[in-house]
């Protein structure tokens, strides 16, 4: 009995632990999500400014950090050689962090955006085996519905972490993929989950 009660006690400590961690977390968001539209960040371990663009006809806005740089398409097609690369790329000047946009011509209804990024998560698993999903989830964007998931990656420069997100945007699908080196994810990891948590899309 006795090591049974501190192993009850264990798990409560450490069920209060992740409480703790996940309240941390959603306050930590909701801070760096209203100073994302100001356009200046002072989050701990992160001070930039912030620059809002309006692409592919003005459909999208996104905040993006302002010393980032359009990669030209002959560089896209040199880092992506596959057919399914991304349609524009936004990146840091030395390119280890990267925000890309991927257009896909199909019509999908809101409701079954999580079928897709399912169908696109398990193509990943598929392709990459040993890699895993690290986090998961759909919420509303004001009118917009956006589905996510996270999932650490092989590149040339050395392990990345990346955190992909699904949206409707003039009636087709927009995929966006912001990814860092996995040894940076704790920087930029809040700063990936603000950036999608401003995002704005016209849906027809």
């Amino acid at each position: 009995m006795e090591h049974l009660d501190e192993r009850v006690i264990g798990m409560i400590s450490r069920g209060e632990k992740e409480m703790e961690k996940q309240k941390d977390w959603d306050e930590r968001l909701a801070e760096i999500t209203a100073e994302i539209p100001l356009l200046k960040l002072t989050q701990k371990g992160l001070e930039m400014e912030m620059t809002e663009y309006l692409l592919f006809d003005k459909k999208f806005t996104i905040y993006i950090p302002s010393d980032f740089v359009k990669m030209e398409s002959k560089h896209i097609k040199q880092k992506y050689p596959h057919e399914s690369r991304p349609h524009l790329i936004y990146r840091n000047k030395k390119d280890t962090i990267n925000i890309g946009f991927t257009i896909i011509n199909e019509s999908v209804d809101e409701e079954d955006l999580p079928g897709l990024r399912d169908v696109m998560k398990n193509a990943f698993l598929s392709v990459n085996p040993a890699s895993t999903i690290l986090d998961q989830g759909d919420f509303k964007q004001g009118d917009n519905s956006i589905v996510y998931y996270t999932f650490p990656s092989f590149a040339i420069g050395g392990q990345m972490y990346n955190l992909l997100f699904v949206t409707i945007m003039g009636g087709r699908v927009l995929v966006c993929n912001l990814n860092c080196l996995k040894k940076d994810m704790e920087t930029y990891k809040l700063l990936f989950y603000g950036i999608m948590k401003t995002v704005k899309s016209d849906k027809e």
